[in-house]
């Protein structure tokens, strides 16, 4: 389903976003 597929993506950018400063790599 495309919708969870983008929720997913949406969430993982602002995990990203939220603990850029804590993790450079991103991971």
């Amino acid at each position: 389903l495309p919708f969870i597929i983008a929720a997913l993506a949406i969430v993982h950018l602002l995990f990203l976003h939220e603990t850029g400063s804590n993790n450079p790599t991103g991971l």
